[in-house]
């Protein structure tokens, strides 16, 4: 999209070219973003929700609805868009929960928590990040 004589022309790409307006000033040379200073990313509301493990349980109990496949639908999207749960991710991390019980099945199941199918989806997709990791793989297999 370009704008061009104060018009918007969504068939032109902006990325091969930049609009100039006002005599040749270009718009964007007079753009100035100033941050905030005191702007805590760790206080962005999707931070408060995916790391109150109450909220995000909350959220998890709202798929275990079947009445509505729309809504099952639009939570597990909200979920997508969070950012990962942080004590999800450090327990798959650390796997300190098999380390320490001796019924390995039992803490894999907890871990994995295949109570739901969405939990089991979750976990194993913050475990495919951590895939690339090798010094993880290794410890992974050897447990």
């Amino acid at each position: 999209m370009i704008i061009k004589n104060q018009i918007i022309d969504a068939e032109l790409n902006d990325d091969t070219r930049v609009a100039d307006l006002n005599g040749g000033i270009s718009f964007f040379s007079q753009v100035s973003i100033k941050r905030n200073q005191n702007y805590s990313p760790e206080l962005h509301p999707k931070f408060a929700i995916s790391n109150n493990q109450a909220y995000f349980d909350n959220i998890f109990s709202m798929l275990k609805s079947t009445e509505s496949p729309q809504r099952i639908e639009s939570v597990w999207s909200l979920i997508t868009k969070l950012p990962v749960n942080q004590a999800r991710k450090d327990n798959l991390k650390h796997l300190d929960l098999v380390r320490q019980m001796t019924d390995k099945a039992a803490a894999w199941n907890q871990l994995l928590d295949t109570s739901t199918l969405f939990k089991l989806l979750y976990s194993l997709k913050i475990i495919e990040q951590f895939t690339k990791d090798e010094q993880w793989v290794n410890e992974f297999i050897n447990l």
